[in-house]
């Protein structure tokens, strides 16, 4: 959990038991929320299955919440990183040069305009946080 985002990780040896076992912990979270008198945001929720590198055939894994399917994504962003279901780094590395791309565009446009030390301090700033 963190702030308002929750993610329920799971592994099993089966897709049976791996649904059996996130259905359960569904209905739990739903239970809870319903007790605490939250809801969950519907469209925010999906599922997502991490696969390593080597590709595995997509299942017919189906999770439910509120007689509602969980639709499938590809690719979620968790505390600041692009996670893929394929674990590389490309959906994450490709958004990190597009911000680059565009940051540095905007600077070399305003670069004239600006003095060395705050050309060196929005450097600084900018790169040590992306």
């Amino acid at each position: 959990m963190y702030a308002d985002d929750t993610v329920l990780m799971t592994k099993a040896e089966d897709i049976q038991t791996l649904e059996q076992i996130c259905n359960t912990d569904l209905q739990l979270i739903d239970r809870w929320c319903c007790d605490s008198r939250m809801v969950l945001n519907m469209n925010k929720s999906y599922l997502m299955m991490l696969r390593p590198s080597i590709r595995v055939p997509d299942s017919d894994l189906e999770l439910w919440v509120e007689n509602r399917k969980l639709r499938r994504e590809s690719k979620t962003r968790l505390l600041g990183f692009i996670l893929n279901d394929s674990l590389s780094w490309d959906d994450h590395i490709d958004q990190v040069c597009s911000k680059l791309n565009k940051t540095l565009a905007l600077f070399q446009n305003y670069r004239e305009f600006i003095n060395r030390r705050a050309a060196f301090n929005f450097c600084y700033n900018f790169f040590s946080f992306t």
